[in-house]
């Protein structure tokens, strides 16, 4: 947790080993942490995983052969919690691949869609939307929010059609060295004259360094054809990410933060 307080984000090789070495286990104790500081009473807390259509499937004891979850299915936990007197609420947390194929054979794709209209936030996602293989889950945040608060890390500024009203926070010095070949030239010129924060986020944590950009949905989509429709822009984009992965690759392996988290071979690497 403390790369989180000091950086903004969770470092996913670290992660991987601490994670698993006690004397607790897993993200669970995390999300229980941040519910107790901040006041919340849990009421209620299961397992659960999801089926191939999104539906929840309460796991009774996770011990049991009978409650394994199928293979590729999102296991994931469903807390039910309270603001003091206020009312109860759910957080559901799931463990999932969010590559296209995986992202729909999971689950989890068809269990959001089910929630409606949502309010997004993405932050320090390691540029997975800027890829052509995350087409899944980028479109699902598009069709399917009605805000979304993200770092230059998330959703690519081409992809916001002309339904989404767009406005720019903080500063853009564009991505940190490891992953430069994200540069994007059109959110160097929206966030000029954009509004100031007080605060760091993302992988430019640093005070004046951070951005945020605020998408609000103008008005719904009236048929599944307008759903994210693929301008001339957007398939611009595309076809320059299928064009370099291997220059991106090799930058990305070789690249070490000042603060000692190495990224070698595992993606994403930094959350």
């Amino acid at each position: 947790m403390g790369s989180l307080f000091n950086y903004s984000f969770f470092i996913t090789q670290n992660m991987k080993t601490q994670l698993r070495e006690g004397p607790v286990y897993g993200t669970l104790p995390i999300l229980y942490v941040f519910l107790a500081r901040t006041g919340k009473t849990v009421h209620e807390l299961n397992l659960v995983s999801l089926d191939e259509q999104g539906n929840l499937q309460i796991i009774a004891d996770a011990l049991a052969p009978s409650n394994v979850a199928p293979r590729g299915a999102a296991p994931g936990v469903k807390i039910v919690f309270s603001d003091g007197t206020g009312p109860k609420q759910t957080l559901y947390y799931f463990s999932t691949n969010l590559a296209d194929g995986s992202f729909e054979r999971s689950g989890f794709s068809a269990f959001v869609a089910k929630l409606g209209p949502a309010d997004s936030l993405i932050k320090s996602a390691s540029y997975l939307l800027h890829k052509p293989q995350f087409s899944g889950v980028r479109k699902l945040l598009l069709d399917r929010s009605a805000t979304i608060v993200q770092d230059d890390s998330g959703i690519p500024l081409a992809y916001f059609g002309k339904r989404w009203g767009l406005r720019a926070f903080g500063h853009y010095a564009g991505p940190i060295s490891m992953f430069a070949g994200f540069y994007q030239p059109q959110m160097a010129g929206l966030f000029q004259g954009a509004n100031p924060i007080e605060f760091g986020i993302g992988y430019r944590w640093r005070k004046n360094e951070s951005n945020l950009l605020l998408a609000q949905m103008q008005s719904p989509p009236s048929s599944e054809q307008e759903l994210s429709p693929q301008s001339q822009a957007e398939r611009n984009a595309t076809e320059t990410a299928v064009r370099s992965p291997k220059k991106t690759r090799k930058h990305v392996e070789t690249a070490t933060w000042s603060f000692g988290c190495r990224k070698a071979r595992v993606f994403p690497f930094c959350w």
